[in-house]
């Protein structure tokens, strides 16, 4: 079951949803402070218009004749307020609101002269949603008729706050908008940076431009004095084994020359394998050291022709090899890296599986080389434990074999080195299958 993140991960993502947040808090209380505050100055306003058109009414029923008085009163109608004459008390509901208190407030304050007369409110629901409330009321004119009157715009309920609120969350989106598009140009430079020191260690030194705010160009400067003294340290340590291994090179060659004085030829043919051995261990231990230091440029290369020279070098030296495949793939590479990569796998194929075939193919954009061999394979446990240095597992396949267990590090380093991977598996009749998927260098 897929789990539901409600924290992004992302840093653009997580200031972006912190700024909906505090946007919609504000836009919430805020326009809920101006719905009333509008809504209060409504009603100030409607209570001041009632107050004036009852003044103007009752004076009309004192000045006018009894059968011009409705129609008169009736033409004091607007928009706002509807007024009329009843002979009897208007039915009201919810005459206990707590509007009709602060409405009779209003209209006394507005025209203290009606202070003395009895007025009768109610509020009554409006018919937008049901969620309106429209004032009514009547004022008895002492010995006359009732003056009553109802509003026609909502005074009471949600739709001046509804209109508030969808007016500023028009202005709050845009405003989050142009934020997102802020923080989305913020978040720009440390999704280079990201992407930047991904590529440390998988090339060479990767350059980090030292601008932007002042704590990316910290990170930057110190990602560049990170790999400047990586590298000082590796080039030491590269630099002292390199001298250890020429100095060794110098006793091995000095045992060489000495094997014709040994009598017997099976303890000097002996000898000299041992002394082989030990060229090839210190010639891999420095293909190891130096692999991911060179300074090599991809370079346009027939890899066919590339394979078919290793497996030639592999006959040459007694070895059991062979390529299968198309006669000719242009692709760029780094040439040495590639070459060591090819070189390591299909000498393991023939010391492990007795034998090694190589192919090569381009599908989807990547390269894949594959070698092969009849061997009894690898433990499953064990495909992902061979890929690192000094790591040997002779017994899944022949524990007669020396070495330092480097070749499919130095592998996985080279298909690093492209961008790529490399992948184990064993082979459902038998053998393993070693290859190396890379992307195609630009």
């Amino acid at each position: 079951m897929a789990t539901i993140r409600l924290w992004p991960t992302g840093f653009t993502s997580r200031v972006t949803l912190l700024l909906l947040a505090a946007i919609f808090v504000q836009f919430a209380i805020g326009g809920y402070l101006v719905g009333l505050g509008e809504r209060h100055i409504q009603q100030e306003d409607l209570a001041r218009r009632i107050a004036e058109q009852l003044l103007v009414a009752e004076r009309i029923i004192e000045a006018a004749p009894p059968t011009q008085r409705a129609r008169l009163v009736s033409d004091l109608s607007t928009r706002h307020l509807v007024f009329s004459l009843r002979a009897d008390r208007p039915q009201l509901v919810d005459t206990d609101h707590p509007l009709v208190g602060e409405v009779r407030a209003e209209i006394t304050r507005w025209e203290p002269a009606l202070s003395g007369y009895e007025i009768a409110l109610g509020v009554r629901t409006g018919p937008q949603l049901r969620i309106t409330r429209v004032l009514e009321g009547a004022l008895k004119v002492p010995g006359g008729p009732w003056i009553y009157f109802r509003t026609m715009e909502p005074l009471w309920g949600w739709a001046a706050i509804l209109s508030t609120l969808l007016s500023v969350g028009l202005v709050a989106a845009v405003v989050l908008l142009v934020a997102a598009l802020l923080v989305g140009t913020m978040g720009a430079p440390l999704r280079r940076l990201a992407r930047n020191a991904r590529l440390i260690g998988t090339s060479g030194r990767v350059h980090f431009e030292e601008r932007g705010p002042r704590e990316l160009r910290r990170v930057a400067r110190a990602l560049n004095d990170m790999q400047a003294r990586i590298e000082a340290l590796i080039a030491e340590r590269t630099t002292a084994l390199a001298a250890v291994g020429h100095d060794l090179r110098t006793p091995l060659a000095r045992l060489n020359l000495r094997l014709r004085d040994i009598p017997d030829p099976a303890e000097r043919d002996a000898a000299g394998r041992d002394i082989a051995e030990m060229n090839h261990m210190l010639e891999g231990l420095l293909d190891y050291l130096n692999g991911n230091e060179s300074e090599e440029a991809p370079v346009v290369t027939d890899v066919v022709s590339l394979l078919e020279t290793i497996v030639e070098e592999v006959r040459d030296l007694g070895g059991t090899a062979h390529y299968a495949g198309p006669q000719k793939l242009v692709a760029p590479i780094y040439y040495s890296a590639l070459k060591r990569a090819v070189t390591n796998l299909v000498d393991n194929a023939v010391k492990y599986g007795g034998s090694a075939a190589v192919s090569a193919r381009i599908a989807h954009d990547r390269l894949f080389v594959d070698v092969e061999d009849k061997g009894p394979g690898l433990a499953e446990d064990a495909l992902e434990r061979v890929r690192q240095p000094f790591v040997r597992e002779d017994s899944a396949r022949s524990g007669e074999h020396h070495g330092f267990g480097l070749g499919l590090s130095i592998a996985e380093g080279a298909a690093k080195k492209h961008g790529g991977e490399l992948l184990l598996r064993n082979r459902p009749n038998g053998g393993l299958l070693a290859s190396l998927k890379l992307p195609i260098c630009k």
